[in-house]
């Protein structure tokens, strides 16, 4: 299988590297952030993935992970042994969440979307 996605890359998508789509979606995360943001990595895991490592270009990068792993995380300032559906922080901790390769394993992704609605910032037109 892993070769024909490696083949379906290629042709659909030369001008990208390896992990086109976390290059894709870095890019947009970048293009929402400013130095003094705080941000939560929901699935952030052990930190294998560089693409999504924001860490020294906002004001702290927090995640949660089912994974103990994610306590030594190296691209996190913070790191919390949590289900994403109950997420340890306070209302309004964060100005930006974001979830790579994630959504598609919950149980209960509408629970998990509530938390993150009650964790962001809100804003003010």
């Amino acid at each position: 299988m892993s070769r024909m996605v490696d083949r379906l890359d290629w042709a659909l998508y030369p001008q990208q590297s390896s992990n086109w789509d976390d290059c894709i979606f870095r890019d947009r995360v970048l293009s929402h952030l400013s130095p003094e943001a705080i941000i939560l990595d929901i699935g952030a895991g052990a930190g294998i993935v560089q693409q999504m490592n924001f860490k020294g270009m906002v004001a702290k990068v927090c995640g949660v992970d089912l994974d103990p792993w994610v306590e030594c995380n190296p691209m996190l300032d913070e790191g919390k042994l949590s289900d994403a559906g109950r997420i340890p922080y306070p209302d309004g901790t964060f100005d930006m969440a974001f979830a790579d390769n994630v959504m598609e394993h919950l149980a209960d992704p509408m629970a998990v979307l509530g938390e993150v609605c009650r964790v962001l910032m809100a804003t003010h037109a």
